[in-house]
């Protein structure tokens, strides 16, 4: 089974799933069950049902507002990598969106995509009396940032790390490739048979940290630095 490949739109800047020019246009209304599969859904409710679900509140899990805060964010960056692209690069474009009714409708989509986080976050911000118009979380992020000190027992390597800004369409392009490496083998095995062993030895992945490479910025003090040396040597 092929990995699924990622095209660039027109515009140079909004990732797309390639799909082929062989279409057979059809009307699907959510709701009724014609997009999944009235039968498909019928097995996912029968699977989840026999699962033991241990997500508990994040209230009921944490006592401060920074804990709460931290597991939040974890929730939402979790949830974020198996978005739909498209809605990924809209997440990163709300900050910089100037038009009031554009944000407000880019924001609505968002909400609506991460609806039951949205929710949850309201909950843990009413509980703890925050001004909605002027939440502490950056803050408290930047905290932790610095926490990590400890697991990189290097400062010099993790003030260089934080300091690195990725494209966002490096970030997702290869989460997009991550997700597909961590679970096609499921949909592949079913198809054409698992591996002795496979089934066995399978686990689901929970792993929080993500490697994503990219080319480096022209750094232009570093190249007239290298230019001088040469010319001296």
């Amino acid at each position: 089974m092929s990995d699924f490949g990622m095209a660039e739109t027109d515009d140079g800047r909004t990732p797309k799933i390639g799909n082929s020019t062989n279409l057979d246009p059809k009307i699907f209304v959510l709701g009724h069950g014609n997009v999944i599969g009235k039968s498909v859904i019928q097995e996912f409710f029968n699977c989840i049902g026999t699962m033991a679900f241990d997500d508990a509140p994040i209230l009921k899990e944490t006592k401060y507002y920074a804990d709460a805060i931290s597991a939040l964010v974890l929730k939402l960056e979790r949830r974020f990598i198996h978005t739909h692209p498209t809605l990924q690069r809209l997440f990163y474009e709300l900050p910089v969106i100037k038009d009031p009714r554009a944000k407000k409708i880019a924001t609505l989509v968002l909400m609506n995509e991460f609806d039951h986080i949205v929710r949850e976050a309201r909950e843990i911000f009413d509980f703890y009396g925050m001004n909605r118009e002027k939440l502490v979380i950056d803050e408290i992020l930047y905290n932790n940032d610095y926490l990590l000190r400890y697991l990189f027992h290097n400062d010099h390597i993790f003030d260089e790390n934080i300091k690195k800004e990725v494209p966002p369409l490096n970030i997702i392009q290869q989460v997009f490739n991550s997700v597909n490496r961590q679970y096609s083998w499921i949909v592949a095995g079913n198809q054409e048979g698992f591996k002795d062993g496979q089934l066995a030895n399978a686990k689901i992945s929970m792993d929080d940290v993500s490697h994503i490479t990219f080319e480096k910025p022209f750094d232009k003090s570093t190249s007239l630095d290298k230019k001088k040396k040469d010319d001296n040597t």
